[in-house]
């Protein structure tokens, strides 16, 4: 006995030139990207660095950024290039968003979280401005969760008990 099984949502199957047609739309879009980390909350609980897409515009520039302000303080927003327009293009929500578990995936070294997050972007952002994300992102996790790196916090001890031998 065969079973089928179906979905709630259509998929359809674009031609060519609905794909043409809807690549020639983004080009003249200014979609962007924003980096930042998560607002704790009662409902959201876990310490994370979130990076949300606009796939569209829904014609207010304004709207789209006080939503993603709800949900993240923003440490960093650029310009998304040609491939990263290419898959919104047949995407039906307004926000596409990738989270890293802080707590979770890296086990509270927010810096190695920040160096899978750099790597992600490789191919469609310089080097320079990969650093400068990590960079914002670094201090406005130090600011928001009070998490400092490892190298910063042995700095500080070498420090201290280097003080101590002096006296």
């Amino acid at each position: 006995m065969i079973k089928e099984t179906f979905t709630k949502h259509n998929h359809q199957v674009y031609s060519d030139q609905v794909i043409d047609e809807r690549l020639e739309q983004l080009k003249n879009e200014k979609l962007r990207v924003w980096y930042g980390v998560r607002r704790l909350n009662k409902i959201a609980k876990q310490k994370s660095i979130i990076v949300i897409f606009e796939n569209s515009r829904n014609g207010d520039f304004e709207k789209n950024e006080k939503k993603v302000k709800m949900f993240m303080d923003i440490a960093y927003m650029r310009y998304q290039t040609f491939e990263e327009k290419t898959d919104a293009a047949f995407k039906l929500r307004v926000f596409h968003t990738f989270e890293l578990y802080i707590d979770k995936k890296f086990k509270g070294d927010f810096e190695l979280a920040l160096e899978h997050n750099s790597l992600s972007d490789q191919n469609h952002v310089e080097l320079e401005e990969r650093e400068v994300i990590k960079n914002k992102l670094r201090s406005l996790i130090g600011s928001k969760y009070k998490m400092y790196s490892t190298e910063t916090i042995r700095g500080q001890l070498r420090f201290e008990f280097n003080r101590k031998e002096q006296l």
